[in-house]
This record gives structure tokens, sequence and C-alpha cells, in this order.
């Protein structure tokens, strides 16, 4: 009997709270319960129900609530720009001045500064890329087949090759070298051959007498080129002067070093004094071709 007791109790404990369940008011009842009759007030919301409408959402026919920017952090101009995944309506951040040196199927390797270890980005965390025209892999590969292609100012102001540079600034030889009584155009001919310079002889000084030319020098290991020309040659022949060019050195005379600054002077200014041709005459409408002189 005790048993039946029980389980009436909890049938009917269960039956009550789904009757009081069924019975609690839900949002929409309240919209239902508290739109106003016409002509009556309208009535107050009960405390306690939450609306539907989603926070920040606007009213019918009002303006919609513009999207969030895009965090972009800042960066130089320049350099490829990572845009990242944004949660669900949050657009990402966007890593600009950056440099996508690789990419894996997993991840992409971005050079922050050049010299240190890239930093990794999962492919999965990147929505897309929009990259350069600039490949820093390609570019080192470039330089080490070419190294010093660029032109660059030496000391005395010339501009020339890298590599040039780089030969004027090593030393002639690793062993002392001596010339005595030389003509020094082939004592030229020997530094040419050890130190690989474009170093050429200008015919003004091939026509100077060969006992003018005469040449005694002690070369020691660390005698630059640039020194040997430009205080040891110079120094020795007062008729001697040393020109760079882009890419290679002119021995040649001073009367002829002067002769041909001047023509490159001319040259420019009349480059620059040029006149432009002055634009061609429209007839009036009806009148005649003008006849051009003879």
């Amino acid at each position: 009997m005790s048993y039946r007791l029980i389980i009436s109790s909890v049938l009917v404990a269960g039956i009550f709270s789904f009757v009081a369940a069924s019975q609690e008011p839900t949002a929409d009842d309240a919209t239902t319960e508290n739109a106003p009759e016409a002509g009556s007030p309208p009535a107050k919301k009960k405390p306690g129900l939450k609306s539907k409408t989603k926070p920040g959402a606007e009213k019918d026919g009002a303006a919609a609530a513009p999207p969030a920017e895009k965090h972009v952090l800042p960066a130089p101009k320049g350099g490829d720009k990572i845009f990242m995944k944004g949660s669900t309506g949050t657009p990402g951040s966007v890593l600009t001045g950056v440099q996508v040196i690789r990419s894996t199927p997993v991840n992409y390797e971005i050079e922050l500064l050049e010299g240190e270890p890239p930093l990794l980005i999962p492919r999965k965390q990147v929505d897309h890329i929009e990259y350069d025209d600039i490949d820093p892999v390609r570019d080192r590969l470039r330089a080490k087949m070419f190294p010093q292609a660029e032109e660059v100012t030496i000391a005395s102001g010339e501009r020339v090759t890298g590599a040039l540079r780089d030969k004027l600034e090593a030393p002639v030889s690793a062993e002392p070298l001596s010339y005595k009584n030389q003509d020094f155009i082939r004592v030229l001919d020997e530094i040419r051959t050890k130190t690989g310079a474009n170093l050429k002889i200008d015919p003004s000084i091939e026509e100077k007498p060969a006992v003018q030319r005469r040449w005694t020098v002690e070369i020691p290991p660390d005698k630059k080129l640039m020194t040997l020309l430009r205080e040891d040659l110079v120094g020795a022949f007062n008729f001697v002067e040393v020109v760079f060019e882009t890419d290679g050195i002119l021995v040649m005379t001073k009367e002829a070093a002067k002769k041909r600054a001047a023509e490159a002077e001319a040259k420019a200014a009349e480059g620059q004094a040029k006149p432009e041709p002055a634009p061609a005459e429209t007839p009036a409408p009806g009148a005649a071709p003008a006849v051009s002189k003879p």
C-alpha cells in the first residue's frame, strides 16, 4: 500500500510541474498579451521577460549598424599583406609590411626583419594574402650570382660598381712586389692580371716616350690598388691621371683627361639646352593651309 502512495504522489507532482510550465508566459505570449487594443494606452512589459531581439539590433526601417573595422597593424609601406581569419562576424587583423618567404602545406614563413628567424603562421589561420612584387629569396640568390652589381660612390667621389669598389679596396698581392726601372705600362699589365680589375691604358700614355714611363716601386702585401694608382703612380709621374669609370679604370695623361671632361660637360650642356619643338599651329576653320617656306 505504501508503494502505491509513493508512486501516486510522484505522478501527481510531475503532472503539476508540467501544467505549471505550460502556463508560464513566454516572450511571444507577453508580446501578444501586452499588445494594446485600439484606443487604449500601451501596456507595460512584464518584468523578467527577455526580448528575443539581439543586442544592438535596430528597429525596422532604421539603418543597420556599420560593420566592425579591420584591425590593421601599423607597419612600413610596401611588403606583403596577410589577412587573418576572424571570429564569426568579426574580421581578422591584417599584418602588413612583411615578406612571405616560403609556404608549406602547413605554415607560411614570414620575414619580419632580414637576418632574423622567420615567423611561422599556420595556413588555417590565414584568410588570404596580397603579395607585392618583391621576392627576397630570388633577390638574394641574384645577388650571390651577380655580386655587387649596383653602383656605389667611392672615396674620391666617382660612381663605380660594387665589384670594382671591392677590387680597389683589396690588396694588390698577398706577397710583396718589387719593380725597378720598369715601364709602368708593363707593371700595370701585371697588376691587372693579379687583381682582375678592368684596368685600361689610354693611347695618350702610349704616345709618351718609354724613357718617361720608367717606374721603380715597392708594393707591400697590404697595399691597396686604389692607393697604388692614386698616390704612388700619380705621385711618381706628374703627367698621369687615373680616371674611374663605372666598371673600369682608365690611365691617361692629364691633358687627355681634361679634354675628356670638357667634352662630357659640353655634351651634357647641349642636351639640357636643346629646345623643344614648337607645337604646330592649327589653321582656323575654313582657312587655307599654310605653305612651308623653302
